[in-house]
């Protein structure tokens, strides 16, 4: 019999076979019974042909075979119980989940927003809670770093309020860093003599006035002995003079002879003068000279080198059992037996080209950045040469610079930067605290009680600071130190999944 012309009395009575069948302990779903339950003309037409379609949640929905029929008061008895016996689930206005809330497959319809995006518990299409964001979507949550005071002080995280402030503009010339010539010096025994013993070396930092080496010179032997000879004559004539003058006042000595014993004192106190002076230009201090009527016979011809200055003994041209001989050395530049300089300050002569003299003036500040890691050192300009040099076609500028720090090594060559003017920034950060990441320049800004990264658009910079032209706003909180270390925890936890979680 066609199908298509089954009476409706014969329909009835397969309902009423299907259900006894069920009765009996029949399964529903036997391939028997999937493939001989009829439907009304209309919807096997419809269905015939029509594919499988999938649900929300990936599970392929069965052709409607026998769960709709054309009248839906047919496919449940007035008790409200489907084919099955089981009591139907009641459809909402949409018919595709029940009062419960689930779906057509029995699970639980999640809400969703306006999007579809999430549900109404804020998780997203992957099953993680959807980030919240502002309005702007500046603020993201899951980049936001917390940190204990603890870990800020651990790992030197300092932070600073957003404000204004000078960069200045600069050049960047080479230079090299020497010796400041008004702080070196060069120790030459003043007496002929033969070196006794040395007692400083080369690189050793010496104190002002003590003792280097030690000559035996017979020069000052001399000196030394006429010297005690001269404050022998000058004590006699002394005595002669006083005598002399009691004697005077009792008119018992003619004026002549007194005036003669005057003129042997007045001699011989120009005597004492003349190789006073004669033992201090050989180098002996005044109360050493003073100590020498009372000295051993064997110390008058020692002649002790000592240092002129607090410095560093940077070269020594010295032995023992050499003979240093000022006349010869004069006439053959021979070297001095030590070098001392004082490291305190150091000179700084940067190269300037042509066109920079009218920019390159005395008193302006310089900056040097040195390999070692630390802050830059600064100085000020004393000297600008007014001529260009003939065999390099430059000229140079000179900066004293101090270098207690010990940081500035003569013969270095290295950049310097010049500051020729300056401008005000309306908001001025230091450059360490801006970082590189995939998205750009970014700043680590205070947000509640974490960090997040800010994208920054940069301006005007110098070796120290660099101007914010969008991304910050005055008084906010930023990371001023230690931001690489924000950086890195970052890129961990980009690392960490997709989500950045």
């Amino acid at each position: 019999m066609d199908k298509k012309y089954i009476p409706a009395t014969h329909y009835s009575l397969f309902r009423i076979i299907v259900a006894g069948f069920l009765l009996l302990g029949g399964a529903y779903n036997t391939p028997l019974l999937a493939k001989t339950t009829m439907k009304p003309v209309s919807s096997n037409a419809a269905s015939k042909d029509q594919p499988k379609q999938e649900d929300g949640h990936g599970h392929g929905k069965e052709s409607k075979t026998h769960q709709e029929e054309p009248d839906k008061h047919d496919d449940h008895d007035e008790k409200g119980k489907d084919d099955h016996g089981h009591e139907a689930p009641k459809k909402d206005a949409d018919g595709g989940h029940d009062e419960k809330g689930k779906d057509g497959h029995g699970h639980e319809a999640q809400k969703k927003d306006a999007d579809g995006g999430h549900d109404e518990k804020g998780k997203d299409g992957h099953g993680h809670e959807a980030q919240k964001k502002d309005a702007d979507g500046g603020h993201d949550e899951k980049n936001k770093i917390s940190l204990t005071p603890e870990q800020m002080r651990e790992f030197s995280i300092e932070t600073a309020k957003v404000e204004s402030g000078r960069i200045d503009d600069h050049i960047i010339r080479p230079a090299e860093i020497k010796f400041n010539e008004d702080r070196i010096v060069h120790v030459i025994p003043r007496v002929d003599g033969t070196v006794k013993s040395v007692l400083a070396s080369e690189g050793q930092f010496i104190k002002k006035g003590a003792l280097m080496a030690i000559l035996d010179s017979r020069e000052l032997a001399d000196a030394k002995a006429n010297f005690l000879a001269v404050i022998a004559r000058l004590t006699l004539a002394k005595q002669n003079l006083e005598r002399d003058e009691r004697l005077s006042r009792r008119k018992i000595l003619a004026q002549k002879q007194y005036l003669n014993t005057q003129n042997i004192h007045i001699e011989a106190q120009i005597a004492y003068r003349s190789s006073l002076q004669k033992l201090r230009a050989l180098g002996l201090s005044k109360k050493t000279i003073l100590k020498l009527p009372k000295a051993d016979d064997d110390s008058l011809s020692l002649f002790r080198v000592r240092a002129p200055f607090s410095g560093v003994i940077i070269e020594r041209h010295i032995v023992i059992g050499e003979t240093r001989s000022v006349e010869k050395e004069a006439l053959t530049s021979r070297k001095a037996a030590f070098v001392i300089a004082d490291l305190s300050k150091v000179w700084v002569d940067i190269s300037i080209f042509p066109k920079d003299f009218k920019i390159v003036k005395k008193g302006q500040e310089i900056s040097l950045s040195l390999d070692d890691g630390g802050a830059p050192v600064t100085g000020k300009i004393i000297f600008v040469s007014p001529h260009v040099l003939e065999a390099t076609r430059t000229g140079f500028a000179r900066a004293i610079i101090d270098n207690s720090s010990r940081r500035l090594h003569p013969g270095v060559y290295l950049k310097v930067e010049i500051s020729t003017g300056s401008r005000i920034a309306s908001i001025r950060i230091p450059k360490k605290a801006v970082q590189t990441s995939e998205r750009g320049k970014i700043v680590f800004v205070k947000e509640g009680n974490g960090f997040e990264p800010r994208d920054v658009q940069l301006g005007l910079e110098n070796h120290t600071f660099v101007e914010v032209k969008s991304g910050l706003k005055k008084g906010e909180t930023y990371v001023s130190a230690g931001a690489f270390t924000l950086k890195a925890q970052l890129g961990k936890a980009a690392f960490g999944d997709g989500h950045n979680h």
